[in-house]
């Protein structure tokens, strides 16, 4: 499949430049047959190669606004040409006209629609095997600040695939992303052969370059699951989240549109998340991104994160001013001290697991609040703000130090003692779990809420705002990957290790190692 992607994608770029070749002359037999079969239209483009005895052409008819994308081939054997593809809907009406490309060796064709105001293109390309044109496969590209963005998508191994590529300006790929493939059904295959393509429902969306696959009733079927309707869906990197209507399911209190999120690991999809709304719920894709996934239920807006792999988060409740979230905090309303978490109240929550969770009694902040076990959690808190504390691989002085953290770390208590207590900073499989000195941690609600933060308010450098700081799972440059560090208003950081590391924590709970090159005082 990725031999075929790449025939592809020189095909499309050699139909960029394909208005400035020559276009080959039609033999009198396809003109006559395309006159024959659709009488009334006139061939509007064309391309292929060939001539009386045998050949294969790409061409549109065109009659007032209807066009058609016709395949006239014949073969050295063959009596005549024939139309093998015939296809009313697989192209535009209007004047807006394609160009068309037939790879000299035959059997690959694109048809390409340019945006020379936007400088953007969509390529639509199919190839024939064993005698039949297969299904299409999209790419479209656009400009974006530092190149040129591109997308592409195929169906191969029952799944639907799509690529994303990163190109400097003269055309070289700097990165690629594979998305979440979506499992899809023999008809929904079967739909996106050439002779069958619909270019208007599989029109690519022009902010991402994705199919709005809720619109074709094949893939909708393939993905629903017990008798549901597909209502929304969105995929990233790393999960796929889908918005069904229930025909079926009426809850105790009142769900009928369930959120599923199934996390994909490189192979496999594993069902992590499933939530029940109100019959308006609806599905925000444009904000959302990796690990993201943001619904509208009534006033209420909702935010859901992938905190680690099988674990998601509420991280945000909307319903008249943004209520930041996080798996175990809640921040206070009208938060404006950037890169500080003054005013945060830690504790273990009932949001924490989203599996069978009800959103439409989703509790006020009063309530949130009120859940909150606040005992769960504790935070540092130096007599001078100015010093850090150590967090040891052992209760010994002596013992090594993971890093020095400053006031107001949130510090999960799994064992308190009264010299030291056994604790753990962060989430998931890159938490950091030691010792802290008892007496430098503060456990008292009235406590915690009057402790002033000592974070360090740093900005990241610019070669880093675009896409972030690397974040380390140790203070070793060999050390593995555990995501990107950004300039959010809730990731912070929170303590130093040696001359050269800052520890970090984001909203979701993850926590890593930064060089501290990468920040700077900021310009006030």
């Amino acid at each position: 499949m990725k031999k075929l992607i790449t025939l592809l994608l020189m095909l499309a770029f050699a139909a960029g430049c394909a208005c400035a070749e020559e276009v080959p002359a039609l033999p009198q037999a396809v003109v006559d047959l395309c006159a024959s079969v659709h009488p009334g239209y006139a061939i509007a483009a064309h391309d292929g190669w060939g001539n009386e005895s045998c050949g294969q052409f790409a061409l549109i008819l065109k009659q007032g606004e209807d066009n058609i994308l016709c395949m006239a081939e014949k073969a050295q054997d063959d009596s005549s040409y024939t139309l093998t593809i015939d296809n009313t809907n697989a192209v535009y009406d209007g004047d807006q006209l394609p160009s068309l490309l037939i790879d000299t060796g035959g059997d690959s064709l694109w048809y390409t629609y340019h945006d020379r105001e936007n400088e953007s293109s969509v390529h639509y390309g199919a190839v024939k095997s064993e005698g039949c044109w297969g299904q299409v496969s999209t790419l479209s590209y656009s400009p974006n600040e530092n190149g040129i963005s591109g997308m592409w998508s195929w169906v191969g191994d029952g799944k639907l695939w799509y690529e994303e590529t990163d190109e400097d300006e003269n055309e070289n790929i700097r990165a690629r992303w594979m998305y979440a493939p979506l499992e899809v059904s023999e008809e929904f295959a079967q739909s996106l052969e050439l002779a069958k393509f619909d270019i208007d429902t599989f029109d690519a969306d022009p902010t991402d370059g994705l199919y709005p696959l809720t619109k074709n009733e094949a893939f909708a079927r393939s993905q629903a699951e017990d008798g549901d309707t597909l209502r929304d869906m969105d995929i990233s990197r790393v999960h796929a989240a889908r918005l069904f209507d229930s025909t079926k399911h009426f809850d105790a209190v009142g769900g009928r549109v369930c959120l599923r999120i199934d996390d994909w690991d490189g192979a496999f999809f594993k069902r992590v998340a499933s939530i029940w709304f109100t019959g308006d719920a609806v599905m925000d894709t444009y904000h959302a991104g990796d690990g993201e996934v943001f619904i509208g239920s009534g006033v209420m807006m909702y935010s859901f994160n992938r905190v680690d792999e099988g674990s998601w988060v509420l991280t945000g409740v909307d319903d008249s001013g943004v209520r930041a979230l996080g798996p175990d905090y809640i921040a206070p309303e009208g938060q404006t001290t950037v890169y500080r978490n003054d005013g945060y109240v830690y504790g273990s929550s009932p949001w924490g697991t989203l599996i069978n969770q009800h959103m439409m009694l989703a509790p006020t902040y009063e309530e949130m609040y009120a859940q909150l076990d606040q005992n769960a959690y504790a935070l540092v808190n130096n007599p001078n703000p100015a010093d850090r504390l150590h967090l040891r691989a052992e209760p010994d002085k002596g013992a090594y130090s993971y890093g020095k953290f400053y006031n107001r770390t949130p510090v999960l208590v799994l064992e308190r003692g009264d010299t030291w207590t056994k604790v753990q900073i962060g989430r998931g499989k890159n938490a950091i779990t030691g010792y802290m000195m008892t007496q430098y941690l503060a456990f008292d609600e009235s406590e915690k809420a009057q402790l002033a933060c000592a974070f360090p308010q740093m900005q990241l450098r610019e070669a880093y705002w675009e896409r972030g700081a690397l974040m380390l799972a140790a203070p070793n440059r060999n050390a593995d990957s555990c995501g990107m560090f950004e300039s959010n208003p809730n990731d912070f950081i929170i303590g130093v290790s040696g001359d050269d590391w800052y520890i970090v924590l984001r909203a979701d709970g993850t926590v890593g190692y930064v060089p501290q090159h990468a920040f700077w005082d900021g310009n006030g």
